[in-house]
């Protein structure tokens, strides 16, 4: 008769016990459905601020499947908006004879963008920024550029500059002597034309002519119902109608990519390219001169220079 009451207090702790540590399941769906929503807030912001990595990564964040399907739809669509517009640079460095190096970090505004130079692309935020280049025993390259939306792959190539007292021996095959002056390193600006230029200006052109084709045809159709009128028959008035119709879908694709083709174009940034020339020889050079004559019964030595 005593095992009875201590079965129940033991039933009834076991009970309070489960209560007590098992987790809500309703907060917990509350906490996931809170961060969904925040990450669909955030991403949109930073998505208008241009901020396409933040955006990208709050994006993701909403987009997976245990949000609510309407934020999962905006985000997902969103995303691949941001990664379509995210720009890419390459970053590339040479030493002072020309050898690529490869123990280069990089900062971008003053934060570490990359350790060391893989020739990979790395997204980045669309704007001005400043790029500087560090390497061990050589002195730091900064660089500012503008990255425009969309563009991929841009290259952004700096050379570390030859130290004073630099003696480096030329590289097998090269035909420089000790004699040699060093080039002399300039650098040329330009504003090289992005290849969605050529692409929409292309889709431009091909849906213009479409759309001279279709417009010619109504012409024609037109002028056959004015002859036969008001004897058409319904068929060829539904025909026009079509041609018109169809008409308006490659007119308007060819204004927007024209349109877009002509702005990519001119917001083109400029950019800047070392060239190389070679260095003026001294005056001093081309005025000594010594030349061997014959004459004579012999041969005769002269010897000139300019002061």
């Amino acid at each position: 008769m005593r095992i009875l009451p201590q079965l129940r207090f033991t039933a009834t702790l076991a009970l309070l016990t489960a209560v007590i540590v098992a987790p809500p399941v309703r907060p917990a769906r509350a906490d996931e459905k809170q961060v969904c929503t925040q990450a669909y807030i955030q991403g949109q912001r930073l998505k208008q601020e241009d901020k396409l990595i933040e955006a990208r990564e709050q994006l993701l964040v909403c987009a997976r499947d245990t949000c609510p399907a309407t934020l999962r739809k905006d985000c997902t669509q969103w995303s691949a908006e941001v990664e379509q517009s995210m720009p890419t640079v390459v970053v590339e460095a040479r030493n002072a004879d020309g050898t690529d190096a490869i123990d280069v970090r990089v900062t971008i505004d003053g934060k570490p963008f990359v350790s060391h130079l893989d020739g990979k692309p790395r997204p980045v935020n669309p704007g001005v920024h400043v790029f500087k280049f560090r390497a061990e025993g050589e002195d730091p390259v900064e660089n500012k550029v503008v990255i425009v939306a969309g563009e991929k792959n841009r290259k952004l190539s700096v050379k570390f500059a030859a130290k004073e007292g630099d003696s480096s021996t030329p590289p097998v095959g090269s035909t420089s002597t000790p004699d040699d002056k060093p080039p002399v390193v300039d650098t040329t600006t330009s504003r090289p034309v992005p290849a969605s230029v050529y692409v929409l200006g292309g889709i431009g052109l091909a849906s213009m002519g479409a759309w001279t084709y279709f417009a010619l045809k109504f012409d024609g159709q037109v002028a056959d119902l004015e002859d036969c009128k008001p004897n058409c028959a319904q068929s060829a008035v539904d025909d026009a109608a079509s041609t018109r119709n169809i008409s308006y879908i490659p007119l308007g694709i060819g204004a927007v990519s024209l349109g877009l083709a002509t702005i990519l174009f001119l917001a083109r940034p400029e950019v800047r390219t070392p060239v190389e020339k070679p260095a003026p020889k001294d005056a001093d050079e081309n005025a000594r001169r010594f030349d061997v004559r014959s004459v004579a019964g012999g041969a005769m030595a002269t010897f000139s220079t300019a002061f």
